[in-house]
């Protein structure tokens, strides 16, 4: 945990000192200094790490350095972002007033005093480690147990063996040396728990050098590996892998990992969670770094101002407004965020939202103002925000200005019950990961272009805005969700030079479209490290000139997902050969999209739903669909006959069909694929049913499947 702790610190100090120095004038020596000191505790604490369960004296200082490194990332980064920030365009955008100058030197001061309180704490620790008696954390090791370690981290496949006999006192002494193990396996699968929890972009404990010197690896990944890692020794149950890049998107905990978890996170003060049996009592402790909790009214209960992470789920009720009398504050009109002018009421949009808000919240809830600005001016240090509750009622609210004081913030996700975000969102430069998706309509001001951080932006599905929202700016981009070409610039997606992940909502199109020689359009997309595109239209279509020219520049993506009319598929030269995924729906082709499809060499999952296709015959030929491992056939009302010819799809394992009503009967080469090991059939007519059923006509096709469900045929 604090080898963790000093890693974030190193790396957030030396981002500072190595791209923005400036941001560290008046202190840069100070902090060059310190950083170096926290490099030398690094290297310490692998070892202290695992030694601190056998030596408490070493538990201890473990525990003042991870304490000691918070402190030291947050006071260096406090000062860049509040000061330093101010000299980025030269001295003169930074004095305005003598007032301002004051007020800055009075904080280079304090952050100066700071630094030298840390540096006393340091020496403070080496003077104890002396007067104590600590032993030299490594001089117990040989200079082969580092190898050793790896070693036993290596996961290895469970071998049971029948005729082991005469082997009663080494199995004794094996017993011994696994009951080790098991313990140093322990202390290992925690620090992997860890580093998942620090690896979010939130707090970057994987370091630049490690992203910047490898090609197209980035943060994420390296969480991907360590995840992967708790995985192969089996911590962690694999519920659910994407099967176009077959990585792990969701997990299961056994309930004693879970507990052994919660009980090593309490321990080392890595995680608290909030529930009734101790909200009363979380004030009593000194120094809280993350909390979890259901409920957002038990933060009047948490005095720690060192707080780094917020995460909040549960729907609120009425019931909780008679709870909040602690957040009441005796000005009204300051609780709804006016502004002073009509011009900024204007530029920002939220008038008529907050004029609503106003006559539905008057009477109900003054205490709301109060909470948020509780949060947003007495955790100031917060990495991590994420409240995922909702408002009974349709109560409705305008998120507080106030968030600006939330300057550190590097995940920011707010998908309540929001309807108008504030301009001051855009003070937020360190975020990373921003989460807008709701369920409501919602304003969105044109600030996002200033958090040049950004990886990860998540836009609401349905929003709007007083001008085009500017994103060109945002080149680290790597997952942009619900962009759409009414609310944004097309253009700016061809500096986003990083992207991976692109979802299009809404209306798609290319204003000055050259029809006649489509190389003369500017292309889109320019990031090779493109892996998914999804476009989603309930209401209209898409140009297949606009979609095939989108396409065109994607050359490595694995994963689509097409809901849109298009009437016709893309030509095939403009798919990908790494197309793993297909899902298309509402497509309304007219054509059958078999032939096409069934030539990509690597596709492994499709899925026609909702009128996909309008045809009423599809075909799967021979020696097509050559890696296709699952095929899902749902909601096409006009499908009729579905021909599969002897040797196509030699190996699906997975067949689903689905309302579609007009089918008649399986298709005869389905006996030919001996792979298929699971057939679905879901709101089919019942003759469809007793057809495939045993003793059934259709039976002999699927005879050798090991499991045939029916569900809902009637």
């Amino acid at each position: 945990m604090a080898w963790s702790a000093v890693s974030s610190a190193v790396n957030t100090i030396g981002s500072l000192l190595a791209q923005e120095a400036v941001y560290l004038w008046g202190v840069e020596e100070q902090v060059d200094r310190l950083q170096t000191e926290l490099k030398w505790m690094q290297s310490s604490l692998i070892e202290a790490d695992a030694k601190q369960s056998k030596d408490r004296r070493i538990g201890l200082w473990v525990a003042e350095i991870r304490e000691l490194a918070y402190d030291a990332e947050n006071v260096i980064e406090d000062f860049a972002l509040r000061i330093g920030s101010k000299r980025r365009g030269g001295l003169s955008n930074c004095v305005k007033n003598s007032a301002c100058i004051l007020k800055d030197g009075w904080i280079l001061h304090k952050t100066r005093s700071k630094i030298d309180k840390i540096f006393t704490k340091i020496t403070d620790l080496v003077r104890r480690l002396q007067a104590y008696g600590i032993k030299e954390l490594r001089e117990e090791e040989g200079p082969s147990a580092s190898a050793e370690r790896r070693e036993s981290r290596r996961p290895y496949p469970h071998i049971i063996e029948d005729n082991i006999v005469g082997l009663d006192t080494d199995v004794k002494k094996l017993v011994s040396v696994i009951v080790d193990q098991k313990n140093e396996s322990r202390e290992q699968s925690w620090e992997l728990f860890r580093k998942i929890a620090f690896s979010q972009a939130s707090a970057g404990i994987v370091f630049s050098e490690e992203e910047d010197g490898n090609e197209g690896s980035i943060t994420e990944d390296f969480a991907e590996r360590y995840l992967m890692e708790l995985v192969q020794r089996c911590m962690l149950q694999v519920r659910e892998s994407d099967v176009s890049n077959l990585k792990i998107k969701t997990v299961q905990m056994h309930d004693l990992m879970r507990n052994l978890c919660l009980s090593k996170a309490k321990q080392e003060n890595f995680l608290c969670f909030v529930d009734e049996s101790n909200a009363s009592s979380i004030s009593t402790v000194p120094r809280i770094h993350r909390v979890s909790a259901p409920n957002i009214l038990w933060m009047q209960h948490i005095k720690s101002p060192n707080l780094r992470s917020l995460l909040f789920f549960r729907e609120f009720s009425d019931e909780n407004f008679k709870e909040m009398k602690v957040f009441r504050k005796p000005v009204l009109r300051k609780m709804f965020n006016y502004r002073e002018n009509l011009a900024d009421r204007a530029e920002n949009g939220c008038l008529f939202h907050s004029i609503s808000v106003f006559l539905i919240l008057f009477a109900m809830i003054p205490e709301f103002h109060g909470l948020y600005t509780y949060i947003f001016n007495k955790f100031k240090l917060l990495r991590v925000f994420s409240y995922e509750g909702k408002f009974s009622g349709g109560i409705q609210l305008k998120l507080s200005s106030d968030i600006s004081n939330l300057i550190h913030l590097r995940f920011l996700s707010l998908r309540g019950a929001f309807v108008c975000f504030p301009s001051s969102l855009g003070n937020l430069r360190c975020l990373q990961t921003l989460d807008l998706r709701l369920d409501v309509p919602v304003f969105v001001p044109n600030v996002i272009w200033r958090i040049e951080k950004l990886r990860h932006l998540y836009l609401p599905k349905d929003y709007e805005v007083i001008t085009k929202l500017k994103l060109g700016t945002l080149k680290n981009l790597q997952t942009l969700v619900n962009f759409n070409t009414e609310n944004c610039y097309l253009k700016d997606l061809m500096n986003m030079t990083n992207l991976r992940e692109l979802e299009i909502r809404g209306p798609f199109r290319i204003k000055d479209f050259n029809a006649e020689d489509l190389h003369k359009n500017p292309p889109i997309i320019q990031s090779k490290y493109l892996h998914s595109l999804s476009i989603f239209n309930d209401e209209g279509s898409i140009d297949p000139r606009h979609l095939n020219h989108l396409l065109s520049r994607c050359d490595n993506i694995s994963k689509l997902r097409l809901v849109v009319v298009i009437s016709e598929l893309p030509e095939y030269h403009h798919l990908s050969p790494d197309l793993a995924y297909i899902h298309l729906e509402m497509c309304k082709l007219k054509e059958d999209p078999m032939p096409k499809l069934e030539k990509l060499p690597n596709l492994r999952a499709l899925e026609l739903h909702e009128n996909a296709f309008i045809g009423k015959k599809l075909v799967c030929s021979a020696q097509g669909f050559p890696n296709l491992e699952s095929l899902s056939l749902k909601d096409l009302g006009q499908l009729g006959v579905w021909k599969v010819d002897e040797g196509a799809m030699p190996c699906l394992q997975q067949l689903q069909i689905e309302s579609c009503r007009e089918l008649k009967m399986l298709p005869n080469g389905l006996r030919f694929i001996t792979t298929l090991q699971q057939l679905k059939i879901e709101g089919m007519p019942k003759a469809f049913k007793e057809r495939v059923e045993d003793g059934g006509e259709d039976f002999d096709k699927v005879r050798h499947v090991p499991s045939i469900t029916f569900k809902g045929c009637v």
